[in-house]
């Protein structure tokens, strides 16, 4: 059994982590406080600073995608419904209200 046999078999050598578990990881760092983080901060979860550019770029623009709902079944997403966003579901409400020829604010009362 040669070091790095052992390195495997102590589990000091760090596996691997999937995309989803970095986006966990980022997310999870980002929520902890409203302080700025700078992309050295990034490192103690196991970020590299030059990767956090694209990982910025990624999460605001899933962030200004309307909102969906999927579902996964085995090798194919099956069903895909946006959701509606708070700006397009008082829209909704304001068309339906004047289509009854009444204010929004009366509907809820």
């Amino acid at each position: 059994m040669t070091t790095s046999d052992n390195k495997i078999e102590n589990n000091s050598v760090p596996k691997r982590r999937s995309t989803l578990e970095r986006a966990i990881a980022i997310f999870l760092f980002l929520s902890q406080d409203q302080q700025p983080k700078s992309k050295s901060d990034f490192r103690g979860i196991g970020i590299d600073s030059t990767n956090i550019p694209r990982w910025v770029d990624l999460i605001q623009f899933i962030q200004s995608m309307p909102p969906l709902h999927l579902e996964w079944n085995n090798d194919s997403i099956s069903k895909i419904h946006l959701l509606p966003s708070d700006s397009a579901y008082l829209t909704l409400i304001q068309d339906y209200c004047t289509r009854l020829g009444i204010s929004p604010r009366d509907e809820y009362k």
